[in-house]
């Protein structure tokens, strides 16, 4: 586990963020296909939603963003740079 922290800070928040924006993406994409499926089509409400599906991919994805910045800044002010513990 302490290699996987280490690995994750050598490359990058950036990186580490854009992972957390494309699981919420894939989730997305998931729960939207299951709605459609369960939901069936309905032809005439296709246009509603298709928006609604498009601003809940921009809610997803803000998401994603702000949860990937909330974890790395606890994981900065859980273990300060050299101060990793052997591990639990």
């Amino acid at each position: 586990m302490r290699e996987h922290w280490l690995r994750t800070k050598q490359l990058g928040k950036a990186r580490f963020v854009r992972g957390q924006v494309l699981y919420s993406f894939v989730f997305w994409l998931i729960l939207t296909t299951a709605l459609d499926v369960l939901g069936g089509h309905r032809p005439y409400a296709s246009r509603s939603s298709t928006i609604v599906n498009l601003i809940v991919l921009l809610i997803f994805l803000l998401g994603g963003y702000l949860e990937g910045r909330w974890k790395w800044t606890d994981f900065e002010r859980k273990y300060p740079e050299g101060s990793l513990p052997p591990w639990e």
